[in-house]
């Protein structure tokens, strides 16, 4: 798959989601540092099947975190987001992962082994 077909399959994937307006209180929410280039990041990883604009923003105000990682494994797309004060430039990691893109603060991709690989060093967030 081309890198504008992944963009285009994830914009779609978007579009469908949207019309979900309850975050999914039950699910788990996954955490660990993860080392890209030299600099080490904190990661959220969240497994969704609806919705990710409500869960996103919904863990963005919750939680302290670099990036976040939404995974859909029924469609095998992957949503980028990060914290403002995070440097890094989530296009060019959509792109390294996955042949993915999109702009530096928002990006997607689709799943593949080296994402899955990544979310082995996320460990389950257990609130009280």
């Amino acid at each position: 798959m081309s890198e504008k077909d992944s963009l285009l399959y994830i914009k779609k994937c978007l579009a469908e989601y949207a019309n979900v307006q309850k975050f999914p209180v039950n699910d788990k929410i996954y955490q660990g540092t993860i080392q890209l280039g030299k600099k080490d990041f904190n990661i959220i990883g969240f497994f969704f099947k609806d919705n990710p604009i409500l869960i996103s923003n919904t863990i963005l105000k919750k939680y302290e975190f670099d990036i976040l990682f939404l995974i859909n494994l029924n469609k095998k797309a992957v949503i980028l987001r990060k914290k403002d004060n995070c440097d890094i430039n989530l296009s060019k990691l959509a792109n390294h992962l996955s042949k993915g893109g999109g702009g530096k603060d928002i990006a997607g991709c689709i799943l593949n082994d080296t994402i899955i690989n990544l979310t082995k060093y996320l460990e389950p967030i257990y609130e009280e």
